[in-house]
C-alpha cells in the first residue's frame, strides 16, 4: 500500500537513555514553572504558540513526501533499491511554498517550503534554498503545489488523511491538490 505508515512504539532504550530522558523532562518542568512564577500570562502564550507552531508544521509536513514507507525495527541499512533513484525522490517530493510571488513570506517559517531544493542538496543553509531551488526549477516547477489549494485540501481532507493507507494523488493540471490527502506521522516531529 502506497505511503502505509505503522508507527514503532516509543522505546528510550538503555537505561541511561531513559535517564537523559527524564532529566530533559525534569528540566524543562522547572524551565516552564519558573516562567509561570514570572508571569502566568506568558506561559499561556508559550502554550498557544507551541501550540500554533505545530500546527503549521503538521500542515507543512502532510504534503511533502509521497514515498512508499516500511517501516523496520531494525538499525541496519535497507537493502539498495534501483527503482529509488534521484528521479524516484524528485516525483515524490513536492515543494509547498507559502508564496512565490513574496518570497520573503516563506521566511515565517525559515524557507522550510522549498523541499526539493532541500532535497536536491540537503547541505546548503536554509537561507540559500530560495536562490537554489530557482536555479534548480526555475519559475514553475511541476513539484511546486501552492499554499492555496493545499489549505483547501488540508481542511476538506482532514478526517481522511488520518483513517487513509495511501497519500492521495496529485493531479497534472486544474486542482492539483484536490485528492491530495496528504501524510499524518511522517515527519522529523514524529518519534518513530
Amino acid at each position: 500500500m502506497r505511503g502505509m505508515v505503522i508507527a514503532a512504539p516509543f522505546s528510550c532504550g538503555t537505561p541511561a537513555a531513559r535517564l537523559r530522558v527524564l532529566a530533559i523532562v525534569a528540566v524543562r518542568l522547572a524551565l516552564l514553572a519558573a516562567l509561570a512564577m514570572v508571569s502566568v500570562k506568558a506561559l499561556l502564550l508559550y502554550a498557544l504558540a507551541y501550540l500554533l507552531f505545530l500546527t503549521v508544521l503538521r500542515f507543512m509536513d502532510a504534503f511533502q513526501h509521497t514515498y512508499e514507507l516500511f517501516v523496520s525495527r531494525s538499525l541496519e541499512a535497507a537493502p539498495p533499491d534501483a527503482g529509488r533513484d534521484l528521479r524516484y525522490e524528485y516525483r515524490n517530493t513536492y515543494s509547498n511554498l507559502i508564496a512565490e510571488r513574496w518570497e520573503w513570506l516563506n521566511l515565517l517559517v525559515l524557507n522550510f517550503p522549498y523541499h526539493n531544493a532541500h532535497h536536491r542538496r540537503p547541505s546548503v543553509p536554509w537561507y540559500r534554498l530560495p536562490a537554489l531551488h530557482r536555479a534548480l526549477y526555475g519559475e514553475k516547477d511541476r513539484q511546486v503545489i501552492s499554499c492555496r489549494e493545499l489549505l483547501a485540501s488540508y481542511h476538506r481532507h482532514r478526517v481522511a488523511r488520518v483513517l487513509a493507507q495511501d497519500y492521495g494523488t496529485v493531479s497534472d493540471a486544474g486542482d492539483r491538490a484536490g485528492a491530495f490527502l496528504g501524510a499524518v506521522g511522517v515527519s522529523f516531529l514524529t518519534a518513530v
